[in-house]
């Protein structure tokens, strides 16, 4: 493409550069069915990326979105650091958690069915060359002091899968 004109030839280009620059995951809406979610990497040296999809039960990859959604964050949560959330109650929710450091490298996923209005924590760590994921359903009191941790029964650890293989799904039962 040609421009006769030098400052529509820089227009376009500063648009196309800012235009790339300026993208930013957007993750579905959560409607009025949802449950808070605090993540919790407890790992003092590794950081997570941490991913979700648009339906847990099938966790397909052409659906897969950051869940810490930060600007120029991409998914990653960062060693020792929180992260609050909003998820939708009522359905399999699907986090793929993974790691790739020099000390451990991992990929765990995991789905539970949160229910309306509780609150859940959700811990990472890498110990030993060993991942691990927790989640707990909480209560806090008026004054937003934790009260009671329980292990969430729904949870279940889901096999990761390579998605080009297997139908674009990137987790199995």
């Amino acid at each position: 493409m040609k421009f006769k004109n030098k400052n529509l030839y820089f227009f376009f280009t500063c648009l196309f550069v800012l235009a790339g620059c300026a993208t930013k995951e957007i993750p579905r809406s959560v409607g009025a069915a949802s449950s808070g979610l605090k993540l919790i990497n407890e790992s003092k040296f590794v950081n997570y990326q941490l991913y979700t999809y648009n339906s847990g039960e099938e966790c397909l990859f052409s659906g897969r979105h950051p869940l810490v959604s930060e600007p120029g964050n991409r998914g990653s949560l960062k060693a020792g650091q929180s992260y609050d959330t909003r998820i939708p109650s009522g359905e399999t929710f699907s986090v793929s958690s993974f790691v790739d450091d020099a000390s451990v490298s991992c990929n765990v996923i995991i789905s539970f069915v949160p229910a309306k209005d509780q609150n859940y924590v959700m811990h990472f760590d890498a110990r030993s060359r060993v991942c691990w994921v927790q989640v707990e359903r909480v209560t806090y009191d008026n004054s937003g002091q934790q009260t009671s941790a329980v292990a969430e029964p729904s949870v279940r650890q889901r096999k990761a899968q390579a998605a080009f293989w297997h139908g674009g799904a990137a987790c199995a039962n």
